[in-house]
């Protein structure tokens, strides 16, 4: 039986990091690399919204949470 994956604001706000850290290692190395950072770097704004969204709709908001959010930002 398949497990599922539950999406929680702190999951987000780690892979938006991975993401972040993924667009700026790309960054300087070719037209089709600083292409695919670009998008990358959209994508983690939009994972920034969704961490935010998560928290509040689902009530899980927490200090840990918002120190991580401020640390992914950085």
């Amino acid at each position: 039986m398949a497990t599922k994956l539950i999406w929680t604001p702190n999951k987000v706000t780690l892979l938006r990091v991975v993401v972040g850290f993924a667009a700026v290692c790309l960054f300087g190395r070719g037209a089709w690399a600083n292409l695919t950072a670009v998008a990358l770097t959209v994508a983690a704004i939009a994972l920034d919204a969704l961490d935010g969204h998560l928290a509040r709709k689902k009530k899980m908001a927490t200090a840990v949470g918002l120190s991580w959010t401020f640390l992914a930002t950085a």
